[in-house]
């Protein structure tokens, strides 16, 4: 599979870019994918669809190190992951704790003991791409505004501005959604 990525990169430095994050990053791409997808071909499939859309977002991540590249890479396979998902099971919804292991986060706990998880999955999950990445990598991946702000390429303002209205935008589905936890 790596030939077929880096046959599709033109310079030499993308295509050592390309294979250090397939020699780094592959196999726990596959295990989130497989995580949330349950299926082994699936979950290849996702792989192979977030390589593609890493491959297409290359200039994003060059100047990365390691670990903020492994935080955009999570993002990616994990929206694939997802979308394919939602495309093979319209009529379930998705169960996050199913989906990856987030018993170990720092998400704050008086808000997950207000409200259902489900509640705070299923708004997380219907936030714009934009949104749900951030508060994904803020509260799930614990990375600081900094780390964001350098990741997603935005001043360290408007992240921080942009954090505050996902956050906004989270509290506001889940007051419409009206379910405490009794």
């Amino acid at each position: 599979m790596l030939s077929i990525y880096l046959s599709m990169v033109e310079t030499d430095e993308e295509r050592d870019l390309v294979t250090r994050i397939y020699t780094h990053f592959e196999r726990m791409m596959y295990k989130i994918a497989l995580g949330i997808l349950k299926n082994p071909q699936d979950a290849e499939d996702a792989v192979s669809e977030a390589f593609i859309r890493i491959i297409k977002n290359l200039d994003k991540i060059s100047g990365l190190d390691k670990e903020k590249c492994k935080g955009f890479v999570i993002i990616v396979i994990r929206n694939v992951a997802i979308d394919v998902y939602k495309k093979r099971k319209k009529d379930e919804h998705l169960n996050i704790d199913e989906a990856y292991d987030i018993s170990g986060g720092d998400v704050e706990n008086d808000f997950l003991e207000k409200y259902d998880t489900d509640v705070i999955h299923n708004a997380i999950n219907s936030l714009k791409d934009e949104y749900r990445d951030i508060i994904t990598m803020r509260y799930l991946y614990d990375m600081t505004i900094n780390d964001i702000s350098t990741m997603i390429g935005m001043t360290y303002d408007g992240t921080n501005k942009r954090l505050h209205r996902a956050e906004q935008s989270l509290f506001k589905i889940i007051s419409e959604v009206d379910y405490v936890k009794q």
